[in-house]
């Protein structure tokens, strides 16, 4: 399924346009080739985004799926749907230490 990670970061409003700072901060996406800069952290964190389309989440995995490796982090997200009142598309996100 296809997602995509949007780094974002606290950034001083006057800072982004080259000023002083002035205490007033916003949430913004963060990019190194604009005026707001690149994440401080790269890594996939409190205040980045992930984002999908609803439509290619699918239904819950049967419970005789394999499991994801014993040392990745999993997250569940349901997706509650207007058009689709008994079962809500399910979206499981693995995250795992890649071993070389």
């Amino acid at each position: 399924m296809p997602v995509q990670v949007d780094e974002r970061r606290m950034v001083d409003f006057m800072v982004i346009y080259g000023l002083g700072p002035t205490n007033v901060a916003s949430l913004v996406y963060a990019d190194a080739g604009t005026y707001t800069g690149a994440d401080t952290n790269a890594l996939f964190d409190a205040d980045d985004e992930l984002v999908f389309m609803a439509q290619d989440a699918g239904n819950r995995a049967p419970a005789n799926a394999a499991s994801p490796p014993a040392r990745a982090r999993t997250a569940r997200l349901n997706s509650p749907s207007p058009t689709r009142s008994t079962t809500a598309p399910a979206t499981s996100i693995f995250s795992a230490v890649m071993v070389r």
